[in-house]
């Protein structure tokens, strides 16, 4: 499966209150400079203990709506 943009997922997690916009930038600041992908960002973000590794896997299985409740 493909997944979106580093962009686009950083923007989703956002949207979905799974991390924070100061979180996600400081991610892809760090991925800066380098060949990074949309699954580089999940694990570093699941490194950072923003996001679970169960998130991160319904994340990559293009499920991260199923994350939320209540919407």
């Amino acid at each position: 499966m493909n997944l979106p943009s580093v962009e686009k997922i950083g923007h989703q997690l956002v949207r979905l209150e799974l991390a924070t916009q100061t979180e996600f930038a400081d991610c892809v600041d760090q991925l800066r400079g380098k060949e990074s992908s949309p699954e580089d960002l999940l694990h570093l973000l699941e490194r950072r203990q923003v996001l679970t590794s169960y998130q991160v896997g319904k994340i990559l299985r293009g499920e991260a709506g199923s994350l939320v409740l209540g919407r």
